[in-house]
C-alpha cells in the first residue's frame, strides 16, 4: 500500500531496536538524530520514530531526559515511543 509506514520495532528508550537494555548503543542512536524533526540519511524514519520518545515532533531535551531515567533497564512500554 502506498503511503503506509511500518511501525519501528523499538520500545521506550530501546531506540536501536535490540530488545535488550537501555545502554550506550541506544544512546548513540539518540545523539545521531537529535534536534531534528526530519528523517536523514543518518536517523531514518524509524530511528527518528524511536528517538521521539515524548511525541512532539522533535528529538530534544525532554527525550533525553526521559532516556537518561530509563538508562540501564528493559522497557516493556509499547513501541516506537513511552506514550501507550
Amino acid at each position: 500500500m502506498l503511503g503506509v509506514q511500518c511501525v519501528p520495532s523499538c520500545t521506550c528508550g530501546d531506540v536501536d531496536g535490540s530488545g535488550g537494555p537501555i545502554d550506550l548503543a541506544d544512546f548513540a542512536v539518540l545523539a545521531n538524530c537529535f534536534g531534528l524533526t526530519q528523517r536523514t540519511p543518518s536517523c531514518g524514519p524509524a530511528e527518528l520514530a524511536c528517538c521521539d520518545l515524548d511525541l512532539n515532533g522533535l528529538v530534544d531535551l525532554n527525550d533525553f531526559a526521559t532516556f537518561a531515567n530509563l538508562f540501564g533497564l528493559t522497557s516493556s512500554n509499547l513501541p516506537p515511543n513511552c506514550q501507550e
